[in-house]
């Protein structure tokens, strides 16, 4: 079952000039930062559905919610999902998240600012 980034979050466009000289960091991220970034990477058509649903869903719901603004490391929780994968029998599946890593540090590279209003 599929869950559908929401648009709760919304990326600040006010400051283009900032927005060009930050950059996401997977590795220290929160959770509203995460959903906004995905909310504005969907609305501007660049991302696949699936891998922002997969991002979307790599932490647990509740963190949204109730701790929205404590960083995390999700480069790192993507690697620990294909890693388990690759240990417990799912090669395919490890190797499509390893791969979404990479896209991830491919959207790193091209990142933007990210602001968020709660």
């Amino acid at each position: 079952m599929k869950a559908s980034v929401s648009r709760a979050a919304a990326v600040d466009q006010s400051e283009p000039s900032a927005r060009s000289t930050q950059r996401i960091d997977f590795s220290y991220i929160t959770p509203r930062q995460l959903q906004a970034y995905l909310d504005d990477m969907i609305a501007q058509d660049k991302i696949d559905p699936d891998d922002a649903t997969s991002m979307f869903n790599s932490i647990p719901g509740e963190w949204y919610a109730d701790q929205p603004d404590v960083p995390i490391d999700f480069s790192s929780n993507i690697k620990a999902i294909a890693e388990f994968d690759r240990n417990n029998g799912y090669p395919a599946l490890a190797a499509w998240y390893e791969g979404l890593a990479e896209r991830m540090r491919i959207m790193e590279d091209r990142s933007v600012h990210i602001s968020v209003v709660a």
